[in-house]
């Protein structure tokens, strides 16, 4: 079904990449933890483990969520390809992986007072976060690799702070892996304030953001400034409010329209003013919640296939 999913919602929603985000769960399940999954909205573990020292890294093999994530995308890059169309897989990072676990509260309290313990932890998830990267890379073999980064955020964490937690798996562990099977680094943090100067580190090629407009006094930042600053070296995509697609009215659709074409202009603009013509994705910043209407969704897609072409000629030339 997710494989099939693949193919039908690329050629439905005429989109160029798809990204196989099932949950963030997948890792605490193996662990252990409880997940619930309701239809309505995103799934979440809600029985968290208890104890730290306790945690033992599973051995990823059938009957594991991640086998099967692994395996789903394997058959859906092998669909996808009848089609053209690239997939990028998903899958969450280490400290995503161990809040998940352990329950987000307490791993980020816990860091404080006991930050040993929560760093030995944070080795085990990293450790089966790898081995399903590299399960990734060599089984599955999709275009691109999503890594899920939400932690690296100014508001909860320094950037001090997150580069002796995850961040140190990320320069040490992910990047080189990443080098070593010659694929592009590929994060996603829809975080309000990320620490932008951090992703260098990790040569980060493309960047999934969310950009907050009540949070810009913390730190949150939106095309123009992240194409100016970073656009050289790292293509951005996101930007898209996915609540905007949960109201199909005449009239919203009419504005998702609207502001589809908007920022599709400004993004060509601001591209052009720094000497590019390209490095840039028109997309969410977040999954489109569970039971949001398709043709909300169609409404942005056919947009930008539509429109896109004569705008990228009348504004780059």
């Amino acid at each position: 079904m997710y494989a099939a999913s693949v193919v039908a919602g690329t050629k439905y929603f005429n989109i160029d990449n798809f990204v196989g985000l099932t949950d963030l769960c997948v890792v605490a399940k193996d662990f252990g933890a409880t997940i619930r999954v309701p239809e309505e909205d995103t799934p979440a573990a809600t029985g968290h483990l208890e104890d730290y020292e306790a945690l033992e890294v599973p051995e990823i093999k059938e009957g594991t969520r991640a086998y099967n994530l692994i395996q789903g995308n394997k058959l859906a890059t092998e669909k996808a390809k009848a089609i053209d169309a690239p997939v990028t897989a998903l899958f969450e990072g280490p400290m995503v992986a161990l809040t998940q676990i352990m329950g987000a509260t307490r791993v980020l309290s816990d860091l404080r007072t006991n930050p040993d313990v929560v760093l030995k932890a944070l080795g085990k998830t990293t450790e089966y976060c790898k081995e399903m990267a590299k399960m990734m890379f060599e089984e599955a073999q999709p275009d691109n690799l999503c890594l899920v980064t939400l932690w690296t955020n100014n508001v909860i964490l320094g950037a001090d702070e997150y580069m002796k937690t995850e961040g140190k798996a990320m320069q040490n562990v992910f990047a080189p892996l990443y080098k070593e099977y010659d694929k592009p680094m590929v994060v996603h943090n829809c975080a309000d304030a990320p620490h932008w100067d951090l992703i260098k580190k990790w040569d980060t090629k493309y960047y999934s953001y969310t950009f907050y407009p009540e949070q810009v006094n913390k730190g949150s930042k939106d095309h123009r400034y992240l194409i100016e600053n970073y656009g050289k070296d790292v293509m951005f995509g996101g930007e898209v409010s996915p609540v905007a697609f949960m109201d199909n009215s005449p009239e919203n659709i009419e504005k998702i329209k609207n502001d589809t074409i908007a920022l599709q202009k400004s993004v060509l603009n601001t591209l052009k003013e720094n000497g590019m013509q390209s490095k840039y994705v028109i997309a969410t910043g977040c999954e489109v919640p569970p039971r949001g209407p398709c043709d909300t969704v169609t409404a942005q897609s056919y947009t930008v296939a539509q429109t896109g072409p004569e705008l990228f000629k009348k504004i780059i030339g």
